[in-house]
């Protein structure tokens, strides 16, 4: 089998660095990791990471030039809501315009496109998301993410979109939190956390998104792929939860209402998906909340 050459963008990221530590162990690839800064992952070496500011085209263009990738999984995203409503330059920077130059640069060497979008694409009112479901954001977030998308869709002709619910787990290289770590190091800590019981979810393993993200890489299916957990519900539930199965105080997570809590309103209430294409295809079937949550804690304790 030839080896494939796999660039990954926001290596460092929760997302990024999952998929590094699982394509990396493959010898059926080679990995290449990008983001901003020193490399946090330990399973790239320093032939396998290039500092790299997306935003910057001349660099871009040169790691594309000197890898020639044969895959890249485009993670790097400025993905924190109220960021994006704040500076929406830098928003459109990141989301936009530098995930639209490494298209370019994916259709110039005809490389296969994976982009990491998001659920914040929809605008929550629908109880079931479907995969044919219109994309209606209410974010600049959500709005770059879309717009992305269809700049992806228009120009590209080798190319998967992979939209998750909430991903959540562990990751020992990512600075940013995630629900599940947000809410464990919280109540391992003795702090108050108020979580809204009125935005509903599926939320999804991380190792499922990854898993999706490989069947995506050996394929050559085109299109929008729809991924959540197998359980609906509420982020308060959510984190109760992470609390009763890792023998933490759930007195420490208080119920909110999204009226209570600012910029909760650019969230989209309900974004449950069906996963109707991923089991179709891949027969895939992402664990359910219980099940993920149990795993991840396996995960954080090592």
């Amino acid at each position: 089998m030839t080896i494939k050459t796999i660039l990954i963008t926001g290596s460092n990221g929760f997302i990024g660095s999952g998929l590094v530590s699982h394509f990396n162990s493959n010898p059926n690839y080679h990995v290449i990791g990008i983001s901003k800064g020193i490399n946090r992952v330990s399973e790239l070496n320093d032939s396998q990471y290039i500092d790299t500011d997306i935003t910057q085209n001349k660099q871009v263009r040169e790691v594309f030039s000197r890898i020639k990738p044969d895959v890249v999984i485009h993670c790097a995203a400025i993905s924190q809501v109220d960021i994006c409503e704040s500076n929406p330059k830098l928003c459109n920077d990141v989301n936009v315009e530098a995930t639209e130059l490494i298209a370019l640069e994916c259709e110039k060497l005809n490389t296969r496109l994976i982009f990491l979008s998001s659920d914040f694409v929809f605008d929550g009112t629908l109880q079931f998301i479907h995969d044919e479901t219109v994309p209606n954001p209410i974010s600049v977030y959500g709005k770059s993410k879309r717009e992305s998308e269809l700049n992806i869709e228009l120009n590209l002709k080798d190319w998967a979109i992979v939209r998750p619910v909430l991903v959540y787990g562990f990751s020992s290289a990512s600075s940013r939190t995630n629900i599940f770590s947000w809410v464990y190091n919280s109540l391992k800590e003795e702090k108050t956390i108020k979580v809204v019981s009125d935005h509903i979810r599926t939320p999804t393993f991380i190792d499922d998104v990854v898993l999706l993200i490989d069947q995506l890489v050996k394929s050559n299916g085109t299109g929008y792929f729809n991924i959540g957990g197998s359980t609906v519900i509420s982020v308060f539930r959510f984190a109760q939860k992470v609390a009763e199965l890792s023998a933490l105080n759930s007195s420490f997570v208080i119920e909110g209402n999204s009226n209570d809590i600012k910029g909760a309103h650019l969230r989209p209430v309900n974004t449950c998906f069906k996963n109707e294409r991923i089991y179709a295809e891949f027969s895939m079937k992402p664990l359910n909340f219980s099940e993920g949550i149990k795993k991840a804690l396996l995960q954080i304790n090592g």
